[in-house]
């Protein structure tokens, strides 16, 4: 079976697609990678560039963590099982140990507000898009779909992970940070929380989490 995976990014007034298939990797024209959205096992992950916030606060510098113990909140404000709150702040909370960054912890209110987005989306288009709302609220947004029974809530994590091996050091702008968006909002030192939730639409699963207070901004590192 032929195996496509598209990622997309959006920011605030762009937006880039990688198509990889068959262990070769090409740009595509949004009118090309929603044409691919049609193959049988398709993965899409976009996430939000947090750059129109005109005053980013300050950067903290705090010792390097060791993984902090994931606790599952008894409130977790979506509709995503214990064990997937589990599997998604494990791997968020990985990744930020291997840079030297403290972990996130949950937050029922934020995955609440991702729920609610993303049942919006079901009952609508059913394709990615973005809240609008969430840059009033200063929250970050990674997106991902993906066929469903193929991908999970951990494949959006490891997806958005995967993407370090294009992140090299600079800092943010809007030129860059394409390839490497998703990733850096994982470990953007002063993202503190982060909710997420999921849907079923059709065929496909869509996974969303948003991170408080928002990373991504233009002129900074991550950490």
């Amino acid at each position: 079976m032929q195996r496509t995976v598209l990622y997309c990014l959006m920011g605030m007034s762009l937006m880039a697609c990688m198509e990889h298939e068959n262990g070769n990797t090409k740009p595509v024209s949004s009118q090309e990678s929603t044409k691919a959205v049609a193959n049988t096992a398709i993965s899409t992950a976009e996430n939000t560039a947090a750059a129109a916030v005109p005053e980013p606060p300050a950067m903290t510098t705090p010792e390097t963590p060791a993984v902090p113990t994931v606790t599952v909140p008894a409130e977790i404000g979506s509709r995503l099982s214990a064990d997937e709150v589990s599997t998604l702040l494990a791997l968020h909370n990985q990744t930020r140990a291997d840079v030297g960054v403290a972990g996130v912890t949950w937050s029922s209110d934020v995955a609440t507000y991702m729920q609610g987005w993303l049942d919006k989306l079901a009952a609508g288009s059913c394709s990615l898009q973005h809240n609008p709302d969430r840059i009033a609220r200063k929250y970050g947004e990674n997106l991902f779909i993906g066929t469903k029974g193929f991908f999970g809530v951990g494949d959006a994590a490891k997806a958005w992970a995967k993407e370090k091996q294009y992140y090299h050091g600079e800092s943010i702008s809007s030129e860059n940070f394409a390839k490497f968006g998703h990733y850096t909002q994982m470990v953007w030192r002063n993202s503190t929380e982060v909710g997420c939730a999921k849907v079923t639409c059709g065929n496909n699963v869509i996974v969303g989490c948003d991170y408080s207070p928002a990373g991504n901004y233009q002129n900074q590192k991550p950490y």
